[in-house]
């Protein structure tokens, strides 16, 4: 999988870099991107508890309960 040039996005985010920071942030993705496809890779049972999971409100502490 090829990434997509990252120069762009540098500019437009207002932090032009050179070329070898460019190399070495496109590196860093790559090895982030090949982890990913491995874990996805993993044949597991639909019915395993994730290990991991991500709080979408993380200023509320464990013991606060979020109401609409």
């Amino acid at each position: 999988m090829e990434t997509p040039p990252l120069a762009p996005v540098a500019d437009l985010a207002g932090y032009p870099l050179s070329a070898a920071d460019l190399a070495a942030v496109a590196s860093i993705l790559e090895g982030i991107m090949e982890d990913i496809e491995k874990l996805r890779a993993l044949d597991l049972p639909d019915d395993l508890e994730p290990i991991l999971t991500f709080r979408v409100e993380p200023w509320a502490t464990p013991s606060r309960t979020i109401t609409g």
